[in-house]
């Protein structure tokens, strides 16, 4: 207990005092040079746990370094070696107490070392798709066999026989896949408070004082430690390597979306492949939209659906459109209003009474083009809000005329005596004498499919050009960049136009036969485009979402969709909010990347709104993220442990008289505060692709996450 105190001796004391006490304190030079506190304050080391002698145990082992016990070792034997020269029967106990002595230092050698090889981290590792797949199944992935027999010139017969094997082979393994119950989260161990007390002890010192030796490393079976020059620190993962473990989760108990945060390079790509490779082998239907359109994530899904024994992703690439499908965003619908409500979700959402007007604009075209029994597309609804409805209105008349007007009415119509031409001089349109004649017969009928339709077509149509054109001047633009270029024949398909062979898909084709969607938005060459485009693909989804639950299909019977989102503030609309909150019960999943919680802010207008969104989210993934406002939203999901600090200051007194007086006194403090569990500048220190989890329930983990790759890289 002497030498405990002397620890703690204080910092103001004279000049040759100073010097023994940093001797008795750091027993080395190197521990010495930490020994840096201003005159008048004392040492005191923060977080020590509530029993301080059996703290100083470990910590001896942690902060002296590992040759400072082979130095005392060798002085140790040296003595003995002495006492066995002289050569005397009285001196042979004393050489074996030497001896005994060396063994003991050489045991808090290996003890420091112990305590000191983990604190290195562990560096990016890497993995296969066949090891991933033995993380979740039962059975070994066994990888398909055809092309390579094609390849090698077997007789017909045999190719069969192969064929059939292969087939047998994807079938097991599909039913294997959907047998998987759990979710593989990387690498790591649960994070609990005193791991975060352990964290404050460490968190003032150098890192490159705690390093120790490759070999040590490889002594003790670790692989070798994080690069001293790669980004971030060590001692998040360091401080509980020794509790490291594969981390599976029950997907049943994943509820609500998942939502990771990162800053750029930080490993959400990484995080997020391994989470879609996992939702692709799981056999489930899977729609990935990737602003960035990366080329590594599509290899990467290309790869998992063939390991998996799935037909390839459909994919939509507005930069590659011979290799991409035709996608009908339109195709799709319970009411003919969801198609103005998934227009109207790409203008920016805080125009309020503009939106309105653009809804209804769109709806009574809309009507009027099923009335027709002509199927909505984005060229046809551009053309008919950039050229008028004139045509559209009198094609409506003249239909709902022969199915209910008189027999003869045409005769009629050109019998009527109208002018032809107005006040001005200018030549009466048609679409205006007939409007005349229709309202003539049914003015007073309201009721009808062609009643319902007529009406609001007659109202816009009577609508000053110049208004109508300003409160539909917002999504004008928007119609006009999505149905442009080769980007118009890819949202606007013709089914009969033989020519064109490029697969047509909906979103509910894809979701009902449990296929996987890839939709690369190429949002960096035109950030807009991307986000219209996003955002009339999300409004879709929630669109199928309502008419999933509608038909029954919900809660446990509905079959899993796992849809991911990277960058999310560029896609993010009032739809995927509404998928968030309630597409869980009809069997929709979302897993979210994002930047900052800035991004989604400035993408929906309002923090409160950000907030809302951010709400619904039950899992939280951080990796490293160096924003202010993010770091702490992330740290109030994570919550606070308690943290005990200690203190002991030494002081004396003393007397000039004529018998001299001494007086000496100890104060020792100790104190415990609520402190956040994870310090908020160690979210900035994460090395890549290692993470903070919370996951639903409140359970916090700390792990990393594997590169999966195809082959694992040599080396």
């Amino acid at each position: 207990m002497a030498f405990t105190l002397k620890r703690w001796l204080p910092v103001k004391v004279g000049e040759k005092e100073s010097k023994q006490a940093s001797r008795a304190i750091f027993p080395n030079a190197q521990r010495r040079t930490l020994l840096k506190v201003p005159q008048g304050r004392f040492l005191t080391r923060r977080n020590v746990l509530t029993a301080p002698e059996a703290q100083w145990l470990r910590e001896q082992y942690v902060f002296t370094s590992p040759f400072f016990y082979l130095e005392r070792a060798a002085m140790s034997l040296v003595g003995a070696v002495w006492m066995g020269i002289i050569g005397a029967s009285w001196s042979l106990g004393v050489g074996l107490m030497l001896l005994g002595l060396v063994l003991w230092r050489l045991r808090d050698m290996l003890r420091a070392f112990a305590e000191r090889a983990p604190l290195s981290g562990m560096p990016m590792t890497y993995m296969t798709f066949e090891a991933l797949w033995g993380k979740l199944a039962s059975s070994p992935l066994r990888l398909p066999m055809s092309e390579k027999a094609l390849e090698s010139g077997m007789p017909s017969e045999a190719v069969d026989k192969v064929l059939l094997v292969e087939k047998r082979v994807r079938e097991r393994t599909v039913e294997i896949g959907r047998g998987i119950t759990s979710l593989y989260l990387g690498e790591g161990f649960s994070w609990e408070a005193e791991k975060t007390r352990a964290l404050y002890q460490l968190i003032d010192l150098p890192v490159s004082s705690l390093r120790v030796p490759a070999w040590v490393r490889a002594a003790y079976r670790y692989p070798p430690a994080l690069a001293s020059s790669a980004i971030g620190t060590p001692l998040l993962h360091g401080v509980g390597l020794r509790e490291e473990k594969t981390m599976t989760h029950p997907i049943k108990s994943l509820g609500g979306g998942t939502l990771i945060v990162g800053t750029t390079q930080s490993g959400k790509g990484v995080m997020l492949t391994n989470l879609i490779t996992q939702a692709i082998f799981r056999q489930e239907a899977v729609i990935v939209i990737d602003p960035k359109s990366s080329k590594r994530l599509r290899s990467a899904i290309r790869t998992a659906c063939q390991k998996a024994g799935r037909r390839a992703p459909w994919e939509f690439h507005p930069a590659f459109p011979e290799e991409s499908v035709r996608l009908d965003p339109l195709g799709s619908w319970s009411r003919p209003s969801e198609i103005a409500s998934r227009l109207t979700a790409m203008l920016p959402p805080d125009q309020g009474i503009f939106n309105d007007f653009a809804w209804s604009a769109v709806n009574v075209l809309v009507n009027g083009l099923f009335y027709l029994t002509e199927k909505p597309t984005l060229v046809k609804l551009r053309h008919l809000l950039d050229g008028g409805i004139d045509n559209l209105l009198l094609r409506v008349m003249k239909k709902d005329l022969d199915e209910r007007g008189p027999r003869e009415w045409e005769a009629d119509f050109n019998a009527m005596p109208y002018p032809t031409e107005n006040r001005l001089g200018y030549p009466i349109p048609e679409v205006q004498k007939l409007a005349e004649f229709w309202e003539s017969l049914y003015a007073e009928t309201l009721r009808g499919p062609g009643p319902e339709v007529i009406h609001p077509l007659l109202a816009v149509y009577r609508h000053n050009r110049d208004h109508y054109a300003k409160i539909t001047a917002s999504l004008q633009p928007i119609l006009a960049m999505l149905t442009t270029g080769s980007l118009g024949e890819m949202l606007s398909p013709g089914v009969m136009d033989e020519e064109d062979t490029r697969p047509v898909v909906t979103l509910e084709r894809v979701l009902e036969a449990g296929d996987v969607l890839y939709l690369g938005l190429d949002a960096l060459p035109d950030r807009v485009i991307a986000g219209a485009l996003g955002n009339l693909l999300l409004s879709d989804l929630t669109s199928y979402t309502g008419k999933r639950y509608n038909r029954g299909t919900s809660g446990r019977s509905a079959a899993r969709i796992s849809l991911f989102v990277d960058e999310t503030a560029n896609v993010i609309n009032q739809p995927m909010i509404e998928l968030l909150n309630k597409g869980m019960e009809a069997g929709v999943h979302v897993t979210a990347a994002m930047q900052t919680v800035a991004d989604l802010t400035a993408a929906l207008g309002e923090n409160c709104r950000a907030m809302q969104a951010l709400g619904n989210f039950n899992n939280l993934i951080a990796l490293r993220t160096k924003d202010g406002e993010t770091q702490e939203f992330v740290l109030e999901a994570f919550g606070a442990a308690m943290v005990w600090s200690e203190g002991v200051a030494l002081g004396s007194a003393s007397m000039s008289e004529i018998v001299p007086t001494f007086r000496a006194s100890i104060t020792r403090t100790s104190s415990a505060k609520r402190e956040a569990l994870i310090p908020q500048e160690m979210l900035g220190k994460l090395p890549d692709g290692e993470f903070f989890a919370s996951i639903a329930g409140g359970k916090i983990f700390k792990g990393r996450m594997p590169v999966v790759l195809d082959s694992a890289p040599e080396g």
